[in-house]
């Protein structure tokens, strides 16, 4: 009875003395498997900082419109309110502000890079939605500086130039899918049948199209930071496999 008790207490010790020092991440193209020196970092630590990894990923980089060739609305504008934007950041907010990454500068610099890049996402989304009705908002915020050629072109009073100006924007998307683009192009004609609403129509493809690509491309053209390569850095030894 003793020796049954002496081994279980044996057991008992040795699991509750392994410290997991190991975390396993994918992507679309292989899964990897860090081990990681449990004294220096937690893996609560590890799994956060991935998270801003991701993050930084799911920053600039996606708020543009144009996904995989495809020509759609900027993520989650036209169709909602104010209130609804201000929740949406709310969310995003809360859950970057609860991350804990490792206590390196780096990491602590990115989560702040993170809040600001989030904060100007919400305020380009909202002077989107809010320029539809208003474009004359385009020529006074924070990233009007940015795109000046595309707050001109949207201001337009000229009818028929505003019309051009929307022609010339679609011959630039025709270079990334011409079909794609020949089928809107045709959409638009057919559902705007009065001139007034194709102007009205060809305003919110350039703010839509236009200035908010611009905007978005100029601001994730300042980002030069590849947070993945340091992330590799915590480990002592990394195994990856191809999916």
């Amino acid at each position: 009875m003793k020796h049954i008790i002496s081994l279980s207490l044996i057991f008992f010790i040795t699991a509750c003395n392994q410290v997991e020092n190991t975390f396993v991440w994918g992507s679309e193209s292989k899964t990897s498997k860090g081990t990681f020196d449990p004294k220096l970092y937690t893996i609560k630590q590890i799994h956060d900082t991935h998270e801003l990894c991701n993050a930084h990923y799911g920053g600039y980089a996606k708020l543009g419109f144009y996904d995989n060739g495809k020509m759609s609305e900027p993520t989650g504008v036209l169709g909602k309110t104010n209130d609804d934007l201000e929740k949406e950041y709310l969310e995003k907010k809360k859950k970057i502000e609860a991350l804990q990454p490792v206590n390196e500068s780096y990491w602590l610099d990115l989560k702040n890079q993170k809040l600001i890049e989030l904060t100007d996402e919400y305020e380009i989304k909202k002077i989107t939605l809010e320029s539809i009705n208003n474009p004359s908002i385009l020529e006074n915020n924070k990233f009007s500086y940015l795109c000046p050629d595309q707050i001109k072109k949207i201001n337009q009073k000229d009818t028929l130039q505003l019309i051009k100006n929307w022609d010339t924007l679609m011959v630039y998307f025709k270079g990334f899918d011409e079909q794609q683009i020949t089928n809107y192009i045709h959409f638009f004609n057919t559902t705007n049948k009065t001139q007034k609403n194709k102007f009205i129509a060809a305003r919110t493809d350039l703010i839509i199209h236009g200035w908010w690509f611009c905007t978005v491309e100029k601001l994730s053209g300042q980002i030069k930071t590849r947070p993945i390569d340091k992330f590799d850095e915590l480990f002592t030894k990394i195994e990856s496999e191809e999916n």
